[in-house]
């Protein structure tokens, strides 16, 4: 069964995960996603941000990724 990943951000960045575009920017809640290691990379290229971090995903779980580049 998939969880669940909920991706907050300060200031606003675009959110990639796996190296695809979502399309979709933070704030995002209950991206669903497979169990196991997933890379979310986000972007604002205004403000030159550009940051991957690794989440791993548990059948059933949520789970948040909270980032402040301020």
């Amino acid at each position: 069964a998939p969880g669940s990943l909920s991706v907050g951000a300060k200031p606003q960045c675009r959110i990639y995960i796996d190296g695809r575009d979502t399309g979709k920017y933070t704030p995002q809640r209950d991206i669903e996603l497979g169990p196991g290691k997933h890379s979310i990379t986000l972007i604002n290229n205004d403000l030159g941000i550009r940051e991957t971090f690794s989440v791993t995903i548990r059948s059933g779980q949520p789970e948040k990724l909270i980032k402040t580049f301020e």
